[in-house]
């Protein structure tokens, strides 16, 4: 298991999130800005998605996010852990969406792919909270 948000932890995600097969269009700059995490944690880390694949998943603000996911620290470790659906949590006000939130839905259909969940629990495997 890898420590949550450390270097290794991100290359090991974006690993998993490589092999997705390619969905056309399905396209992502996802940042994600933390509050309340311990001293030493990123504030921030973003995730691109290229047609289906996780082709970025690094610590730090990307210059040009077209969708912003606040949250706490807690939650996303939760998120990962598979111990909180994102969906829920947004609903609930412990993940607030910023940005094209509409760009945001219409990758639901990559983030319900079988391929998508199996990456989910790879990384909750690997993570050491």
């Amino acid at each position: 298991m890898t420590k949550f948000l450390t270097d290794e932890w991100f290359d090991q995600a974006q690993a998993l999130g490589a092999v997705l097969p390619e969905q056309p269009g399905k396209s992502l700059v996802l940042q994600h800005v933390l509050t309340a995490g311990p001293v030493g944690a990123p504030d921030a880390f973003h995730q691109v998605y290229d047609d289906g694949r996780l082709v970025t998943f690094a610590p730090g603000r990307h210059p040009n996010p077209e969708v912003t996911l606040t949250e706490s620290y807690e939650t996303a470790l939760k998120v990962n852990l598979g111990q909180v659906n994102p969906r829920n949590a947004m609903l609930t006000g412990k993940i607030r969406p910023g940005g094209d939130v509409l760009k945001l839905m219409s990758m639901l259909p990559l983030i319900q792919s079988d391929e998508y969940q199996a990456m989910q629990q790879a990384i909750a495997a690997i993570t050491d909270p």
